[in-house]
C-alpha cells in the first residue's frame, strides 16, 4: 500500500522550512523566503503570520536595498522564545548559565557552595536556579530544560550516576533535582558538555576524539556529530588506562593511570598558578621548561595509545587548550613519531577552536538542538 503525504504534513513541513531559513539567515525578507524555498507569496505570508502570532518570529526594521521604493520588512526569529539552562557542579561551587536559541549566553553566575550528596544541597541549588530564572524574567514556559554537568560517569539516559568517585555520589538519581526543579533535567558528563560546545561552534566537525586537559583528564568521542556515551556510559574513559606500573596513585585507587600523567594536576604543583607557570615555561626558567617538555612527552605517549585504538582527529581542549600553540603541536608530532610503530601523518591534532568558550554552555545546547529539530515547532 502506497503511503501518501497529507496536506497537513505539507503545511507543517513548509512551516519548518520557513522557520529554519529565517533562523539560519538571521534576517530575511518575505520575497527572499519565497525565492529560496520556491513557495508562493500567499503560502509564505500565511506562515509568517502564524509564526509571528505564536511568538516564534518578529518583524525587526526593514531590509537594506539599493532599489528605490518601499523597503521590505525584515523577519527574525525571537531568539528568546525558548531558553535552555546549564549547571555545573563542582566540589566547592556550582555554576549556572542560560542561553537563547542561538546558543548565545544570556548570563552566568558562580555560587560558592560545598558539594554534599544530600537533600539539603539539591534543594539549595534548585532554589538558586529558580532565583536565577526569576531575576532574568524567564518564565516557566520559556525553559526547554536544564542540563546538569559533573565529573562523573552517567547512565546512557542521563538519569543516574554510575561512577562518581570524585564527588562521592555514585547512584545519584536525576530525581534528586526534579523533586525541586519542575523542568526537564538531564545529568551530563562535563567533558561531553565541552564536546557539545565544540560541535556547536564547528559546523564542519563530524568525527573526533575530544581530549579535555583540565584539572582531571577526560575524553569524549564525537561520531557523525553525535557524542557517543557507550553501552554502559563508560565510552572514552581513557583517564583510567594504566600506563605505568606503580607511580602516582589515581583517584580511582590504582596507580599509573593516564589521569596521573596527562591531567593538569599532573603538571602543576599544589596551589601553583597556571598563568605563572607558562610565563616561566615560555620564558627563561629552565625548571618550568623542563617540566613542560616532560608533560608533552607523557601526553604524546598517551595519544599514541589512543590513536592506535581510534584513528581519527584529536581535539586538545580543556583548561590547557588556551595555553597550547602551534610549536607545542609540532613537538607532539615529533614525539609521536618516536612512540608510534607507524609513520604518523601530522594532520590529526588540533587545538580547540573555542578555548575560552564556556564548556557548560554545552550542558544547555542539547535542549536547543532538540527544539530546532522538533517536527512540532
Amino acid at each position: 500500500m502506497q503511503l501518501s503525504i497529507t496536506p497537513g504534513q505539507i503545511r507543517q513541513n513548509n512551516r519548518l522550512l520557513v522557520y529554519h531559513l529565517i533562523y539560519n539567515q538571521k534576517r530575511i525578507a518575505q520575497q527572499e523566503i519565497c525565492q529560496e524555498l520556491h513557495l508562493s507569496r500567499p503560502t509564505v505570508a500565511g506562515i509568517l503570520v502564524q509564526l509571528e502570532e505564536a511568538g516564534l518570529i518578529r518583524k525587526e526594521g526593514v531590509m537594506e536595498s539599493d532599489q528605490a521604493g518601499r523597503k521590505a520588512a525584515a523577519y527574525m526569529i525571537n531568539e528568546n522564545y525558548r531558553i535552555a539552562v546549564g549547571v555545573e557542579i563542582r566540589k566547592n561551587e556550582f555554576k549556572m548559565l542560560a542561553v537563547n536559541l542561538y546558543g548565545e549566553l544570556l548570563d552566568n553566575v558562580i555560587i560558592t557552595l560545598e558539594y554534599h550528596n544530600a537533600d539539603f544541597y539539591y534543594r539549595e541549588l534548585s532554589d538558586a536556579v529558580r532565583d536565577f530564572l526569576t531575576a532574568h524574567d524567564i518564565s516557566h514556559g520559556q525553559v526547554l530544560g536544564i542540563g546538569i554537568a559533573m565529573e562523573a560517569l552517567l547512565s546512557p539516559d542521563g538519569e543516574q550516576v554510575v561512577y562518581g568517585r570524585l564527588l562521592e555520589n555514585t547512584s545519584l538519581s536525576i530525581s534528586a533535582f526534579t523533586r525541586y526543579l519542575h523542568y526537564p533535567c538531564t545529568l551530563m558528563r562535563t567533558v561531553n558538555c565541552a564536546a557539545a560546545a565544540e560541535l556547536w561552534a564547528s559546523p564542519d566537525l563530524e568525527n573526533a576524539l575530544y581530549l579535555s586537559l583540565s584539572e582531571h583528564l577526560s575524553a569524549a568521542v564525537i561520531s557523525n556529530r553525535s557524542i557517543v556515551s557507550g553501552k554502559h556510559g563508560r565510552n572514552s574513559t581513557v583517564e583510567h588506562l594504566q600506563m605505568r606500573q606503580g607511580g602516582k596513585r589515581c583517584y580511582c585507587g590504582r596507580s599509573g593511570c593516564m589521569e596521573t600523567l596527562c591531567s593538569l594536576s599532573s603538571l602543576l604543583e599544589p596551589e601553583e598558578n597556571i598563568d605563572e607557570f607558562f610565563r616561566k615555561a615560555r620564558g627563561s626558567d629552565p625548571e618550568a621548561a623542563a617540566r613542560w617538555a616532560d608533560y608533552l612527552s607523557r601526553l604524546s605517549s598517551c595519544i599514541t595509545i589512543m590513536h592506535m585504538m581510534y584513528d581519527t582527529d584529536y581535539i586538545l581542549g580543556g583548561t590547557l587548550a588556551r595555553y597550547l600553540n602551534a610549536e607545542d603541536l609540532q613537538i607532539l608530532y615529533q614525539k609521536l613519531a618516536v612512540f608510534s610503530p607507524y609513520t604518523e601523518t601530522p594532520d590529526f591534532l588540533s587545538i580547540s577552536r573555542i578555548p575560552l568558550h564556556d564548556p557548560i554552555i554545552g550542558a544547555a545546547l542539547p535542549y536547543i538542538w532538540s527544539f530546532l529539530g522538533s517536527a512540532d515547532l
